[in-house]
Formats: C-alpha cells, sequence, structure tokens
C-alpha cells in the first residue's frame, strides 16, 4: 500500500517504525506566502488510534494538538500527510518504498520500466494478444453464424510450434 492510499493512522504509524519524529508540511500563509508547518510523531501510538488502526471503525474524534493525529484545520489533511510521508520517506529510508519483488530486481541488476495504467501501446503483452486474436479470427469463415473452424489445416500447420513461431515476429 502506498502513503497516498493509507490513511492518516497508518501513515503516521509507519513514519513512527521508520524512525521519523517530526514531519514538515507546506502550506500558505494568511498573506498567501508559502511556510512550512512542522507536526510531531509521537514516539507512542495513542490507544484509540492503535484500536482504530487494528480493528477498523469510526476514526477517534481528535488527535493531540500539534501531532499528525491532530484533525481540523490545524492538523495535516490526508493528503498533506501522504504527501509528507512520502517525501520523508524517499530522503531517510526509501528502502520501505521498495517491494520485495523491486527489492530483487535490484539486487539483480534487472530495470524495471514502469508503463502508464490503461495504456495498450506501452504494454509490451498487448502486441501479443493483438498478434493472437489477429491470428484467431483468420482461422473462423467470416460468413458462419457461429464460430467454425475455416479448416482443420489451418490448426495442423501451428502444431509443434512455439507460441513466436505461430505468432511471427514482433
Amino acid at each position: 500500500m502506498t502513503p497516498a492510499a493509507a490513511t492518516k493512522g497508518l501513515n503516521a504509524h509507519v513514519l513512527r517504525n521508520a524512525g521519523c519524529t517530526k514531519i514538515s508540511v507546506p502550506r500558505t500563509d494568511a498573506t498567501g506566502n508559502p511556510t512550512f508547518v512542522d507536526f510531531e510523531v509521537p514516539v507512542a501510538e495513542p490507544a484509540d488510534y492503535k484500536t482504530h488502526r487494528e480493528e477498523g471503525g469510526k476514526a477517534p474524534a481528535a488527535g493531540p494538538a500539534g501531532t499528525v493525529y491532530q484533525r481540523g484545520p490545524h492538523g495535516p489533511s490526508m493528503d498533506e500527510l501522504a504527501n509528507a510521508t512520502t517525501a520523508w520517506l524517499k530522503a531517510n529510508r526509501p528502502d520501505v518504498l521498495y517491494s520485495k519483488v523491486e527489492a530483487e530486481f535490484d539486487r539483480r541488476g534487472f530495470l524495471i520500466v514502469w508503463t502508464p495504467p490503461y495504456c495498450p501501446k506501452f504494454q509490451p503483452i498487448e502486441l501479443l494478444w493483438g498478434a493472437a486474436k489477429q491470428r484467431a479470427s483468420g482461422m473462423y469463415e467470416p460468413a458462419a453464424t457461429s464460430p467454425k473452424l475455416a479448416s482443420t489445416s489451418a490448426w495442423a500447420s501451428t502444431a509443434g510450434q512455439t507460441p513466436m513461431a505461430m505468432y511471427g515476429p514482433w
């Protein structure tokens, strides 16, 4: 789970376990000038927040003033806390942001190329699916009302071939 998807209590828990004692949240003051507001990450998690984090249910009504648990306009919002958590972890503990798979890939020297979601042109597997669909569509009679193989020779010609040989070069 990423800090952006986590609750305030979970982000505070992650910060505390990572050794953070204070975060700074960027805001603008009454005159419109940028400023930073500091919030303490308590050494011990308040009992009602621990219960909420572990068992769920309704979040506690208020948290201690000046801490990441403070609610309302004077405390950090969920987005502010998520951004501050990500920034602090990147600066101080980048290892906790990596999944086990990413860490193993880094250890072996593999490069992970992140592609945008829902963008089939950048997803290599989509090229294979496109070729497979095109190949399969050529095996059916266009005039048939139900899927019927045009001939068994189309299937026989692919017998014993690897997927790469069946679908051709990329």
